[in-house]
């Protein structure tokens, strides 16, 4: 997520800092163990010998956004402001200062600045719109947002801010119809807009087309308790109650969209900037933890995932997180208690058993993972994981616990209720391929899934390894060659290229695939495999493969 860091040589020859050589030092030490706070601290410490250095400022910036330090960040912030250079990321945390202590002249004069921004076209407008709604001039701040002047996703931050201002103002149907648009081939994944769109229209009187918004939602921690107050005709909410929540949420998604493709620095600073003017909502938290996650940051990233209160509706969510957080630091014993414990409440859900069994599939404790599944299954009520995903989850559970008949019935299951997921139609196709079990439905089954994501690297490597089963060798290595390209540290894929190289003759390109296969981590069983083909190549390989499976009881 950081920059590269100047070398110590370099550092302290910057003016003042020799004064501070010890406090720099500390910070990265600070710094590769994970210790953002205390690394901000000592690089605050430095600036006290070199307080105009901009590269010094700009690490202490990032540290202070990156550790959660607010009072810091707001701090360097303002220095950073007084220097030549631009910093959209500073500027932004200088106006989340601004709003919360209501200093609207402030925070009006620090857009202006944003307007030069890579995304200020569109997101200047929407801060100016919530400054004025915030003085109570909602219908000032409503004539800076027509969604028609642009085009794309800038269009629909801006109508969904509209949207949201119009609710301020009580023009529900108004708002209800600028919710309703940005639902448009969403399929129900954007449940925060359908329970906004549900709460426009239970205050338009439209219950019946309220309700349907909301059954038509894909699972979300959120989506329960809106059905409930719908059913008992209390306020849905949904939607941004003041300027702090507004500007908030308009960080959390400009955060999210920029993470969308791969990670960029901004993005954390402006998830961080949605916890500093929304503490309470859950999303700006996990979603900060994702990105700490995603630089590495894992001791910060599990702080963030635990300021997530255990009475908020996102707390299973934030629970999962941290279990991940846990098992990446090897912690495993812990996520596992962790995900056990909230298995093991009197309240618990469908899906805590289900994060539950994920945890102990990774553990490779196959039979209860299924059992957790089983559990989870039980207690579905549609509001957490797919009820066709469980069945996904137990026949995966099921199949790497050597039970097939039982793996395959639940797949099916899970296939009848989703026909048209590409990871469930990969997996039981390569398990049947794998069997040699019903090769034609099995290809049929792989090709299905890899028009419905042809860019999923694993999913080719199936397509390609159905066609080398089928001896389609020329074709497999064509099909093999873009999976590798796709996820080159496979494995599995190294090992399948190598053998279609083997097959039509190009026998020095198949070794080394073998080798890369070797190096990447494989299982003890493919390890063994490997070096067999490696030393004797394919055909003695394939004839021990037989003798051994003939050799089984």
């Amino acid at each position: 997520m950081f920059m590269a860091w100047p070398s110590l040589a370099s550092a302290t020859s910057s003016a003042g800092l020799v004064n501070n050589y010890n406090a720099y030092v500390l910070g990265h030490h600070a710094i590769a163990d994970d210790k953002l706070g205390r690394a901000a601290d000592y690089f605050a410490g430095a600036l006290q010998s070199a307080p105009d250095n901009p590269e010094l400022l700009r690490r202490t910036f990032d540290l202070a956004v990156a550790a959660g330090d607010e009072k810091l960040a707001v701090k360097i912030a303002q220095h950073l402001s007084k220097q030549d250079r631009f910093d959209s990321g500073a500027t932004m945390v200088l106006v989340a200062d601004a709003i919360k202590r209501r200093k609207w002249k402030t925070a009006g004069v620090l857009t202006e600045r944003l307007k030069d921004a890579g995304f200020g076209s569109f997101i200047v407008p929407i801060l100016d719109a919530w400054i004025l709604e915030a003085r109570g001039k909602t219908s000032r701040g409503l004539a800076l947002l027509d969604p028609q002047t642009l085009d794309g996703f800038a269009q629909s931050y801006v109508q969904e801010h509209r949207a949201h201002l119009l609710m301020h103002e009580r023009r529900y149907a108004e708002a209800a119809l600028l919710y309703d648009q940005l639902l448009a081939g969403d399929e129900g994944r954007n449940v925060r807009i359908r329970i906004a769109t549900a709460a426009a229209m239970q205050e338009d009187h439209r219950v019946a087309e309220a309700q349907e918004r909301l059954d038509a939602a894909s699972p979300h921690p959120g989506l329960p308790a809106a059905k409930a107050a719908l059913a008992k005709g209390e306020n849905i909410g949904g939607f941004p109650q003041n300027a702090r929540e507004g500007i908030a949420l308009l960080a959390l998604r400009v955060a999210a969209d920029l993470t969308r493709e791969r990670p960029v620095p901004i993005a954390l600073t402006m998830a961080r900037i949605a916890t500093f003017l929304a503490p309470q909502d859950a999303s700006g938290w996990l979603l900060t933890a994702e990105l700490l996650a995603q630089g590495q940051r894992f001791d910060s990233a599990l702080a963030a995932t635990r300021m997530v209160s255990e009475s908020d509706v996102a707390a299973p969510v934030a629970r999962g997180h941290a279990a991940a957080i846990l098992s990446r630091l090897e912690r495993n014993d812990e996520a596992l208690k962790l995900l056990e414990t909230a298995a093991g409440m009197p309240d618990a859900t469908g899906e805590d058993h289900a994060r539950y069994g994920d945890a102990l599939q990774m553990a490779e404790r196959f039979d209860d993972a299924a059992n957790a599944y089983r559990r989870a299954i039980a207690l579905d009520d549609g509001q957490g994981t797919s009820t066709w995903r469980l069945h996904y989850l137990l026949g995966s559970a099921l199949e790497q616990g050597g039970k097939w008949p039982e793996a395959e019935v639940q797949l099916r299951k899970a296939l009848s209720l989703a026909p048209k997921e590409a990871s469930l139609l990969n997996y039981l196709g390569y398990a049947l391929l794998d069997r040699g079990q019903s090769p034609k439905e099995a290809r049929k089954l792989i090709e299905t899934a890899h028009k419905l994501q042809p860019e999923d690297g694993y999913i080719t490597d199936s397509l390609g390894w159905a066609q080398f089963r089928a001896g389609e060798h020329a074709a497999a290595v064509r099909t093999l060659e873009k999976a590798i390209a796709s996820v080159p540290d496979d494995a599995t894929i190294s090992e399948h290229l190598g053998d279609a190289y083997w097959m039509i003759g190009r026998r020095l390109e198949a070794r080394y695939r073998w080798k890369a296969a070797l190096e990447a981590e494989p299982k003890p069983e493919q390890e063994a495999r490997l070096k067999l083909k490696q030393d004797y190549g394919l055909d003695v390989a394939l004839a021990e493969e037989q003798r051994e499976s003939a050799s089984r009881p």
